[in-house]
């Protein structure tokens, strides 16, 4: 992956994947630093580990934004649904509330059967 790929990706695990294969270069950079003491290719691989080596910051400076856009995402989710719950508490009954809450501790998977029964025993607003 080039410097601007990874500039411009927003995937988090296709990053951490690349970290992974960096990593493994700058090894055999390092590597290939240890074999050829004293010749003439060592500054070649110490050139080459020096690119990789700053590929890697901005790769960690990539993954830190995405980390931190997400930890936004991820509070603001937490702050609507808490909203959500504080509100529908004051203007629902208690029971409509109950059942809510515990439905919200269903899986996706246990909820899809029960959204087409409540879908039609909507209420009109």
């Amino acid at each position: 992956m080039t410097t601007n790929e990874i500039l411009q990706c927003n995937d988090i695990n296709i990053l951490f994947e690349e970290r992974v294969t960096l990593t493994e270069k700058i090894g055999n950079h390092h590597r290939s630093v240890k074999l050829s003491k004293g010749e003439v290719d060592e500054a070649d691989h110490k050139a080459e580990l020096t690119t990789a080596y700053a590929v890697m910051d901005a790769l960690n400076h990539r993954l830190g934004d995405l980390e931190e856009i997400y930890k936004q995402n991820r509070d603001e989710e937490g702050r609507i649904r808490y909203n959500f719950m504080k509100i529908a508490k004051v203007i629902l009954t208690k029971e409509t509330y109950d059942k809510i809450r515990n439905m919200s501790e269903n899986s996706l998977k246990e909820m899809k059967p029960m959204f087409k029964d409540l879908r039609k025993t909507k209420a009109s607003a």
